[in-house]
């Protein structure tokens, strides 16, 4: 079933009740219901003599041929089925109700109700499968609400396969081997700060505190249980704690484990229990249990 529209089609007919209407009739000038096709749907406008009129979306039949008063836009009978009288004429419209122009805008092409509208001048191409935004070279912006305070408000991104995981993916084109998601500091990325997740070819991958043109480079920090429990330091190194009170340690301290509930520590190394080596005649530090002779330190 189709929605079908065409110019200049009318005939007359008689109603079924509020049900449907048998075509019998032809108008000069005119085309029959018949170019809407056996089956498909059209809208149409119907009177009678008596001032009745009724305008709807109606399903074409050959057999009859009959129109079904599938659905009622607006009517002389408050919205409703009319019970027409006598011959009605039946024609094809577009009825208001289902216009989509609305409230014109100035280089702007109204879409859906006529409630929102796409610029005139939008460079926007979709082939059925690729979606393609702007031209390259030129900022483009993918727009939503993605700070509404209430999360489910918020624009997202979702699969259309039901009960079906999600995947973003950030692609290379042709032959390039690298991609990344960025996010900025800055609403104008030229000069910001930045973190990556990123590919780099068959090399490696990334997670990386970056910049443009002359951003800051940043502390990386990672945060767990609401609070941030590493950082990487700006000149290569390692901290503990969150980053408004990390400890970096001082120079010859070690990391050691707070076992299975408690953060690491900086400790420094201890003297006790110290193992003395011996280094043998080919420069190889051993432990004096490795010797079976007699040593003396000189």
């Amino acid at each position: 079933m189709a929605l079908v529209l065409a110019d200049r089609v009318q005939q007359t007919g008689t109603a079924n009740t509020t049900v449907s209407f048998t075509i019998t009739g032809s108008v000069t000038g005119y085309q029959s219901f018949s170019v809407v096709g056996n089956g498909n749907t059209t809208y149409y406008a119907a009177t009678d003599a008596t001032g009745n009129w009724e305008v709807g979306l109606g399903t074409y039949s050959t057999t009859g041929p009959t129109l079904t008063r599938t659905t009622i836009l607006s009517s002389s009978n408050s919205g409703s089925a009319v019970t027409f009288s006598g011959t009605v004429t039946m024609f094809v419209t577009y009825p208001s109700e289902q216009a989509i122009l609305g409230t014109l805008t100035t280089n702007y092409i109204p879409y859906g109700n006529g409630t929102a509208a796409l610029s005139s001048s939008a460079n926007l191409t979709f082939n059925g499968t690729n979606l393609t935004l702007g031209t390259a070279g030129t900022g483009s912006l993918f727009q939503g609400d993605f700070s509404n305070a209430t999360f489910a408000s918020r624009t997202a991104f979702q699969t259309g396969t039901v009960n079906g995981s999600t995947g973003i993916y950030a692609l290379p084109n042709g032959t390039s081997t690298a991609a990344s998601w960025q996010a900025t500091n800055n609403s104008n990325p030229t000069n910001a700060s930045k973190i990556l997740i990123a590919t780099n070819g068959t090399t490696d991958v990334q997670l990386v505190s970056g910049i443009n043109g002359t951003g800051t480079y940043l502390p990386l920090s990672i945060y767990n249980g609401g609070v941030g429990t590493f950082v990487f330091g700006t000149s290569g190194q390692f901290g503990i704690g969150p980053l408004a009170s990390v400890s970096y340690g001082t120079s010859g301290q070690v990391l050691t484990s707070g076992g299975a509930s408690a953060a690491p520590t900086w400790t420094a190394l201890s003297a006790s229990g110290a193992q003395a080596f011996i280094t043998n005649y080919n420069g190889v530090n051993v432990p004096p249990s490795m010797f079976n002779d007699s040593f003396a330190l000189i």
